[in-house]
């Protein structure tokens, strides 16, 4: 099931004033849900361009901008670069290509890389 809109509820406290904002599990505080915007950085990092980003999330029926699309790249390569060892890899190469499944032609990545 797939839904476009959330309900979110909004509480402040009486003593404080301070608000807070209630959400339902998996659901980020930004417009478009934390897998969603994960599923667009694979997408850039296959190789899309952010223009290219923008036009697949247009196909999924989601509005995003070039912008947007860079701005979620940025912000994934920050928290991917907590999550790696201390080490560096290196990226030596990423392909693509489209194979047919099924009648439909469907792309596939592929990124090499070495440790170093």
């Amino acid at each position: 099931m797939q839904t476009k809109t959330i309900l979110t509820r909004r509480y402040q406290c009486a003593a404080c004033g301070k608000t807070t904002t209630a959400r339902p599990p998996g659901a980020g505080r930004g417009r478009r849900s934390p897998p969603f915007t994960a599923i667009l950085g694979v997408l850039y990092a296959l190789g899309l361009s952010h223009r290219g980003v923008a036009v697949a999330a247009g196909l999924l029926g989601y509005s995003v901008d070039q912008v947007t699309s860079w701005r979620d790249a940025q912000r994934l390569g920050r928290a991917a670069r907590r999550r790696l060892p201390a080490g560096r890899v290196r990226i030596v190469g990423v392909d693509e290509t489209w194979l047919r499944a099924r009648s439909q032609a469907r792309p596939v990545g592929t990124v090499a890389g070495l440790d170093g």
